[in-house]
């Protein structure tokens, strides 16, 4: 479960949702993007913040204000990375506000021409088709400004092939100069988050590191819990942590013909996990 966003910035200073007046009297802003906050205060849920666009903040946990303060006091040596892949959802989301823009310019019969466009610009040209990179070659050239939104968000995910970091620095810096005036509002969440955080974002270059597996594992478990019934989040994420099934390593088989039977095992069993009746029973006497 997302944790509730409770601290905010008011006067350059992080304050506690209980320390703010209800609602836009609040007179706070996130401290990732920078936009203005709304303090809900109602009688249902605990008290949180919530953007005042109901947009999602995509960093708004990973880089709490309170979280940092927390590591550098207990963990004073310990390095702050922010995962890459919230970094190039943001340019993502940037080149997004610009396609939804120019779709709304667009007459009924002019949107056709655009189908799929939200599928094949968001992906990388490098892992398109040869149809799907000359549709998209016709798009960028039939709309300018989208162009420029795509190719910035590609020169930006390029970031990442860069070896040396302060030569990926620099390149940050010529890109976000360059961005065209049209553009500055979309890519504005962008361009805060890295100021805001630009010594945790580019560290990825002396440690990289990544939570994607983990992230990988969690979509798993709430599709699951999206698509079934009878069970919780809680639940499914206990069996993946305590259940034989998702620690199993599983054997491998080699399927080659020459090879009879088809189904050789090659290494041993390993079991990396709990067993989830083991832990029960455990529980249960005590």
């Amino acid at each position: 479960m997302v944790p509730e966003l409770v601290f905010g910035l008011k006067d350059d200073k992080v304050v506690h949702i209980s320390e703010v007046e209800s609602g836009l009297s609040c007179n706070c802003i996130c401290a990732k993007c920078g936009r203005r906050l709304v303090a809900k205060k109602g009688d249902i849920r605990i008290y949180h913040f919530a953007h005042e666009d109901d947009s999602e903040c995509q960093l708004a946990v990973e880089t709490s204000l309170h979280y940092k303060d927390a590591v550098r006091d207990i963990l004073p040596q310990a390095t702050i990375v922010i995962d890459r892949f919230h970094v190039i959802r943001l340019a993502i989301q940037g080149m997004d506000t610009v396609r939804k823009d120019t779709r709304a310019q667009l007459t009924a019969r002019q949107r056709r021409t655009l189908m799929r466009d939200r599928y094949i610009l968001f992906h990388r040209k490098s892992d398109l088709n040869e149809q799907d990179q000359f549709i998209l070659d016709l798009w960028l050239g039939q709309f300018p400004t989208l162009g420029k939104a795509y190719q910035f968000k590609e020169d930006f995910c390029d970031l990442w092939a860069i070896k040396d970091r302060q030569e990926a620095i620099d390149r940050y810096e010529s890109l976000k100069a360059g961005i065209p005036t049209e553009l500055q509002p979309a890519f504005k969440p962008l361009t805060t988050a890295v100021g805001n955080w630009k010594a945790e974002i580019f560290a990825w270059w002396d440690k990289p590191v990544t939570n994607a597996y983990t992230e990988a594992i969690a979509g798993l478990v709430k599709l699951t819990n999206h698509t079934g019934r009878g069970y919780s989040f809680k639940a499914i994420r206990a069996k993946l942590l305590y259940s034989n099934l998702p620690t199993h390593h599983r054997p491998v088989f080699d399927r080659t013909l020459e090879e009879r039977p088809p189904f050789i095992t090659l290494g041993e069993i390993k079991d990396y996990g709990v067993k989830f009746s083991t832990l029960y029973r455990m529980l249960e006497g005590g």
